[in-house]
């Protein structure tokens, strides 16, 4: 089998270092000058668990913990969250919670997810516009 010829090999290399330096400017170049404007909340949930690593007196807020209110639903919760800078993460508790139901807590960045029925918990993260 004949060699492929030097010209059609230094074309191939060259198109993989164009695509690479395309891919990398797109994933790293975008992120560091990208401006607020581009960017959105978004929350990561998790049913079953809790932002809390020790209890909290019911309807009570700590440094680390924001009473946010009763709300019917984990989406009322998360809306509070997003709106509070401070927030980082969030805990919600259903019926199962009795002390606790229909609460809503937000968390500073010193959460720890733990694993509780009748909570559903929820992280902020911050993403760019164009990559959803």
């Amino acid at each position: 089998m004949d060699s492929p010829h030097p010209k059609v090999l230094i074309g191939v290399i060259i198109f993989i270092i164009i695509v690479f330096v395309w891919y990398f400017a797109r994933l790293f170049g975008k992120n560091a000058t990208s401006d607020s404007s581009n960017q959105m909340v978004i929350f990561a949930r998790h049913p079953n668990t809790s932002t809390f690593n020790y209890r909290v007196e019911p309807k009570k807020s700590t440094e680390n913990i924001f009473y946010y209110g009763e709300y019917p639903t984990v989406s009322e919760c998360e809306d509070k969250c997003k709106g509070d800078p401070k927030c980082k993460a969030f805990t919600w508790s259903d019926d199962a919670q009795i002390r606790y139901s229909m609460q809503c807590y937000g968390r500073d960045n010193t959460y720890k997810l733990t694993p509780e029925l009748g909570n559903i918990s929820g992280i902020k993260r911050m993403v760019d516009k164009s990559t959803l």
